[in-house]
């Protein structure tokens, strides 16, 4: 990005993006820690609204609203998928960051075959917690 884009590589720029993040994310940890997601403020699941199944998802805002309030356990047992999809997510976003400097992890994580796995394992979470009731 920077190459092509000489105008976007100058440290106001980077400290601009990196504030954008942290309003971003401080806003969003606001919200989160004040609005309950059982009152009904935030939005619920379309798929399981429409078809009774539940998406990958489900179950995410109530376990960050968890997490948020320090309750780890509770959060994990609203959606197990926490526990492999934080570390993966941090990675992505660490990469969307940082990519440049680390282009050894750019291209494992942006590898057709890791993306393959992911999408797989998506997938495979996608059943097993619509099978199995998790």
């Amino acid at each position: 990005m920077c190459d092509a884009h000489k105008s976007r590589c100058t440290p106001l720029y980077r400290r601009g993006r990196w504030l954008l993040v942290l309003v971003l994310g401080l806003v969003l940890v606001i919200l989160y820690y004040a609005l309950e997601p059982s009152s009904g403020s935030l939005p619920s699941c379309l798929l399981l609204r429409l078809t009774g199944f539940r998406c990958p998802g489900c179950g995410t805002q109530r376990a960050v609203h968890a997490l948020l309030h320090g309750d780890f356990a509770q959060g994990i047992a609203y959606n197990y998928s926490l526990l492999f999809t934080v570390p993966i997510l941090a990675l992505y976003i660490g990469d969307a960051l940082w990519g440049e400097k680390t282009p050894r992890l750019r291209g494992f994580l942006h590898h057709p075959i890791v993306i393959l796995l992911l999408v797989s394992i998506l997938l495979a979470w996608w059943i097993l917690r619509n099978c199995w009731g998790y």
